[in-house]
């Protein structure tokens, strides 16, 4: 499971389980929300954050105004501190890269 930023084994056996336990009906809505979705106005305290190895969903270029944080698409799990710790302060992209030892997109 590549694409999904999966390289350890409890996280692989999460997801597939959760996958597993998912409607088809569900799954489907999902994706086609997300192929459809267009975003028509942007929230001015929008904080941003991303995988730098998103192969599902790939960093857009350019990638401004942007939190990298390393991994795929399992972050929300797999770094669910970090991304709640950024949400929940509001932190400036510096102290994020510093937080998180990550790099900011310019």
């Amino acid at each position: 499971m590549p694409h999904f930023g999966l390289k350890i084994a409890d996280e692989r056996r999460l997801f597939r389980a959760t996958l597993r336990r998912s409607r088809p009906e569900t799954l489907n809505w999902a994706i086609t929300i997300l192929i459809d979705w267009r975003n028509e106005e942007q929230a001015a305290n929008l904080i941003r954050i991303h995988g730098d190895n998103d192969l599902v969903l790939p960093l857009p270029r350019p990638a401004s105004a942007l939190h990298q944080i390393p991994g795929g698409q399992f972050n929300i799990v797999s770094r669910a501190a970090a991304i709640a710790g950024i949400l929940e302060l509001g932190i400036t992209a510096v102290e994020c890269t510093l937080a998180l030892g990550h790099k900011k997109s310019e």
